[in-house]
């Protein structure tokens, strides 16, 4: 009898410890998670943004206090200063021809020194579109004509100028060309289907949701940077 509940002690005693040494990893696993999540829900993004800067200035954001959003350091900050005359007059020009050219392709080498503007515009009926638009940048940038205006330019043409990428009105989504080196009719999809395509809030005209959106693409949706 004695034996009997000693085997079933031990029984009882080896699935115990099996599960605490399955438990162990799992603990550790979820702790750094919560470490990490932690850190990242502490960190102030103003902080971030200033850090990566390189301005050692801490923003004070704990539970006793509350968060300091626009701390001074934001505006003593010199921060037009970052800039050159040159990329300020650059990225100007990349606004006044997303403004201007409402339905047209805009490079970010629009507006250049010593550029003719009229020979970076990339028209719907340009001999050379094809050519063009297998020019894939690291990352295009949809901007159609309806959100055309100054604001939305205005980022456009940060994205466009620091990118080096190009701004897309949506023809280009639709427009088809007879590639003789495939022997077939190609679109944008085709010619760049891993360029990651950024969208401006809600505006990514139904392209992620169409049936030729490349699944291998990846997508960007931008809130305003205002």
């Amino acid at each position: 009898m004695i034996r009997r509940v000693r085997i079933s002690i031990g029984s009882l005693a080896r699935p115990s410890l099996l599960h605490l040494l399955l438990c162990v990893p799992l603990t550790l696993t979820l702790y750094a998670i919560a470490t990490e999540s932690l850190s990242l829900r502490t960190l102030n993004p103003i902080q971030r943004v200033l850090n990566a800067a390189g301005i050692v200035a801490p923003v004070q954001d704990d539970k006793d206090s509350k968060p300091n959003l626009y701390p001074d350091t934001v505006f003593e900050t010199a921060w037009s200063q970052r800039i050159s005359a040159e990329e300020i007059l650059h990225e100007a020009a990349l606004h006044r021809g997303c403004v201007t050219h409402k339905d047209s392709i805009i490079p970010w080498t629009f507006g250049l020194p010593r550029q003719n503007d009229s020979d970076e515009i990339v028209e719907r009926n340009d001999p050379q579109l094809l050519e063009k638009l297998r020019r894939c940048p690291d990352v295009d940038v949809l901007v159609p004509g309806g959100i055309r205006s100054y604001g939305y330019c205005e980022d456009a043409a940060a994205y466009t100028k620091f990118l080096e990428s190009r701004m897309l009105p949506r023809w280009v989504m639709e427009v088809k060309f007879r590639d003789e080196a495939r022997n077939r009719s190609v679109g944008y999809h085709d010619l760049c289907p891993h360029t990651p395509m950024l969208f401006f809030n809600h505006y990514w005209e139904g392209l992620v949701d169409a049936l030729d959106w490349p699944e291998t693409k990846p997508l960007y949706l931008m809130p305003n940077i205002e």
